[in-house]
């Protein structure tokens, strides 16, 4: 029976040694290496079983079964793991495709920050956290190398930490583009209150359609601080933000279609009427007599 499980152990090896040395070559390419600890099990292996073939002596070869156990349970640990030396050669293309991406994604909106000194502190940060993330992706391609296990554990940290960069990138997406939006919602707030009062002025207005519209200036008026305050908070409260701006533009655009339900629109284009003319065309000309009189000169006057 032992020298049943010896040959059994010499051909798992076999096996095992072959299917490494397929792969070692690939994965050497993408930066990945060979667990230590199963290297150095496959290197002793075939010294071991020489040495149990030879044995004549039962309490040696008992004692040589020792070590071949030793063995044989870091290749059955490693057998299934070596698919995961395979993912992770996939994973570190996805870390450079990715880094790459949050780069230009990074740069971009460093540079829409630029001019926006609200945004200097939230920049900082994602800053921080992408230069961060940079050398995580470093420290997993150099730990690949020796220990493909410890570098899979930072691919996994990696990513636990990539939803934070994307919140962050979204954040100063939302609050570029909501302090722009502000900028000429407050413009567009003054015009609207400036037509309300041209539109009070006049005569038989509907001066509950003036209330109303009043009531709707206000409220979007009233929303202004808070969401202002919820994008200087920290830490961010991303959801919070973006229900506040939300609910902020759902309200300015109901107030801009209730205006332009009372034709001020502020898309429509005001452009002063031209003057027109009124031709008289001499009656000959126009079909409107039954003869055939001498043709008049055609003369036009203005309309006013």
């Amino acid at each position: 029976m032992m020298k049943k499980g010896m040959n059994q152990f010499a051909k798992g090896v076999t096996q095992m040694t072959k299917f490494v040395n397929q792969m070692k070559t690939k994965l050497a390419k993408s930066g990945v290496g060979i667990p230590a600890e199963l290297t150095n099990a496959l290197t002793a292996a075939p010294a071991l079983v020489a040495k149990l073939k030879a044995s004549k002596d039962m309490d040696e070869f008992q004692e040589l079964m020792g070590d071949m156990q030793d063995i044989g349970m870091i290749m059955q640990e490693w057998g299934p793991k070596l698919g995961e030396l395979q993912r992770l050669v996939h994973m570190i293309k996805n870390l450079d495709r990715d880094v790459k991406s949050m780069r230009a994604n990074f740069t971009r909106v460093q540079k829409a920050a630029k001019k926006r000194p609200e945004l200097a502190e939230p920049l900082a940060e994602v800053g921080a956290l992408f230069n961060d993330m940079v050398k995580r992706v470093a420290e997993i391609k150099a730990l690949a190398k020796t220990d493909p296990e410890g570098a899979l554990d930072l691919v996994q940290e990696f990513y636990s930490d990539t939803e934070e960069f994307w919140n962050q990138v979204s954040f100063l997406d939302m609050v570029s583009n909501v302090t722009r939006g502000l900028t000429q919602a407050n413009r567009q707030i003054r015009q609207i209150e400036s037509k309300i009062r041209t539109m009070e002025k006049k005569k038989g207005v509907d001066k509950e359609m003036i209330a109303t519209l009043k009531e709707m200036v206000a409220a979007v008026k009233a929303a202004l601080p808070e969401l202002k305050a919820a994008m200087a908070a920290r830490p961010v409260d991303y959801e919070e933000v973006r229900f506040l701006a939300e609910d902020f533009w759902m309200q300015l655009q109901d107030l801009q279609n209730m205006m332009a339900d009372q034709g001020q629109s502020f898309y429509m284009p005001t452009v002063k009427q031209g003057q027109g003319i009124n031709v008289v065309i001499p009656e000959g000309f126009t079909g409107n007599s039954g003869g055939g009189g001498q043709a008049v000169p055609m003369t036009t006057s203005p309309a006013f």
